[in-house]
């Protein structure tokens, strides 16, 4: 999708995914979990946020790392600087983006489905990582409930949603995967704090939402 359809209207408003209470700040609940996660395995370095929007999870996981955050969208970065002016941002595609600096970690939240060329992202997030450094992306992918209920996504930019084994694939080609842990965003309608709520393996059936953990190979 062309940098032009994520403007204003895309963030905001009445056709807008988003959700009116993304745009007044950070749900902190949501983006510590991801930090989390990520804390695992790094606990500091510099990071790479594909796809980081307002900027909401550079600033949370700032406390810990030397964040810098990328988006396509120009009215998004323009939104990150205003709310977080001591962080670095820039508009950038992931799937073209050259970068002579390296990272211990990059960041792709709700974001990889968006991206055209997919498997050229990936091999430019390899190139970005430094030799040890870790992948994590969560996306949604294509389940049996998804497949019932995916016509409720009526995001047109949602346009790289792939089965896990699919998925799977194209990451192990540059990465070896350490992690999956699975959720669901139909909970988020019935309370938010429900959204990144991981499942067991034995219920991911009912999952639409994939979180995977990677280190560069």
């Amino acid at each position: 999708m062309k940098q032009e359809f994520y403007d204003k209207s895309y963030f905001e408003g009445r056709n807008s995914n988003y959700s009116p209470e993304y745009t007044k700040g950070p749900y902190l609940p949501y983006w510590k979990e991801l930090l989390d996660v990520l804390l695992e395995f790094k606990k500091s370095g510099k990071l790479l946020e594909v796809g980081c929007a307002f900027g909401y999870f550079c600033h949370v996981a700032s406390k810990h790392f030397d964040c810098t955050g990328m988006d396509v969208s120009e009215y998004a970065i323009n939104q990150a600087k205003k709310r977080y002016p001591n962080l670095k941002f820039f508009i950038g595609d992931i799937s073209k983006l050259s970068l002579k600096q390296k990272f211990d970690i990059i960041t792709s939240f709700d974001s990889s489905e968006h991206v055209q060329k997919f498997d050229e992202s990936l091999v430019n997030i390899k190139n970005l990582l430094k030799d040890d450094g870790i992948f994590i992306m969560q996306v949604p992918f294509r389940t049996p409930i998804y497949k019932i209920f995916g016509f409720l996504d009526k995001d047109p930019t949602h346009i790289s949603i792939f089965t896990e084994e699919e998925l799977l694939k194209k990451l192990k080609r540059h990465f070896k995967i350490i992690k999956t842990m699975y959720s669901s965003i139909y909970l988020y309608a019935i309370n938010k704090r429900l959204y990144n709520l991981k499942f067991p393996n034995r219920l991911k059936p009912l999952s639409t939402n994939i979180l995977i953990v990677a280190k560069k190979k």
